[in-house]
């Protein structure tokens, strides 16, 4: 009879083994890759096919701020308000509407456009309700000067009064920290609430 060689049969069982742990490991990313697969496609139908993006209208966005402005807010404690207005103010024509005269100013052809409104600022802290009282003709100067520059297109949207109510805020917190020497970053207006807003 022949002996087997024991060399022979311990490779062989190496191989085997071998054999065994690449097939589970090619089987286990295999798995992997299938999951990740299954996974990047289930998103892509869930943003393409089934998840619908709410659709940004002005009538939409009216609603939004009238619903915010009926319900209740809670009162912040130390926060001050400063009302402001009812106002009027004179806001650009449309530009084709204008010709060019003799004089440094175009006269208009069209309708004169007009800004009715009143706001609230709201600000940080009830002390210093009477700093901003004292400086409202600045305040109101340099909203006049701001507003006289928007036309009626611009104002009309919600967009629009979106940038307005951003600069207003900007433009009040200038004035305020220039007029009492306040360093410029400083921010005592936090917030603006229009009462009236009517583009005529």
């Amino acid at each position: 009879m022949a002996e087997s060689n024991p060399e022979i049969s311990e490779e062989g069982e190496d191989e085997e083994v071998a054999a065994g742990v690449e097939s589970k490991t090619s089987f286990v990313i295999a798995f992997i890759n299938s999951i990740a697969l299954l996974g990047a496609l289930g998103f892509l139908a869930y943003t393409r096919l089934i998840y619908k993006h709410p659709v940004i209208t002005d009538a939409a966005e009216k609603t939004r701020i009238l619903a915010i402005k009926v319900a209740p807010s809670t009162p912040t404690e130390g926060m001050g308000e400063v009302p402001f207005g009812p106002l009027t103010i004179n806001i650009l024509s449309s530009p084709d509407n204008t010709i060019p005269t003799g004089s440094s100013s175009p006269v208009s052809q069209g309708r004169m456009h007009y800004l009715a409104t009143a706001f609230t600022l709201e600000i940080r802290d009830k002390a210093e309700i009477e700093l901003v009282q004292s400086l409202k003709p600045f305040i109101l100067d340099k909203l006049i000067q701001l507003v006289g520059k928007k036309n009626f297109h611009e104002l009309a949207t919600v967009q629009g009064r979106y940038i307005l109510h951003s600069q207003l805020i900007d433009m009040a917190n200038q004035t305020i920290a220039a007029r009492a020497n306040n360093p410029p970053n400083d921010r005592l207006v936090t917030n603006l609430y229009f009462t009236v807003f009517l583009v005529q």
